[in-house]
């Protein structure tokens, strides 16, 4: 009693940490859920600013102090943090798929 146990990780990818749990993507659903941690910047902000800006978290995002939270998530720290092309495009992706899946279910039009 008191215990929980993974049946399944809505990732395409297998964990480390769960090497006897399967995936949805192994079980044949392509279906991900992903937690994200990024930033904005207002519209009109320059592109240099926005570069420098991106630089420096991914370079903070690559400390080891980071580095050891994302293990802990189970994530890893060679292949999570990412600059703004990288998280605008993954952010895009997973907005079409989640707009896809509420069309399919009628919740929008």
């Amino acid at each position: 009693a008191g215990k929980v146990k993974a049946i399944l990780l809505l990732h395409d990818k297998e964990l480390a940490d769960y090497p006897d749990v399967p995936t949805s993507y192994s079980m044949g659903h392509e279906v991900k859920v992903v937690t994200t941690r990024g930033y904005a910047v207002l519209k009109g902000t320059p592109q240099d600013k926005i570069d420098v800006l991106s630089k420096a978290l991914v370079k903070a995002m690559m400390h080891e102090t980071f580095a050891n939270y994302l293990r802990g998530a189970s994530l890893d720290p060679a292949t999570s943090p990412a600059g703004t092309e990288v998280w605008d495009k993954q952010l895009k992706e997973n907005y079409a798929k989640a707009e896809a899946a509420l069309r399919g279910l009628g919740l929008i039009e």
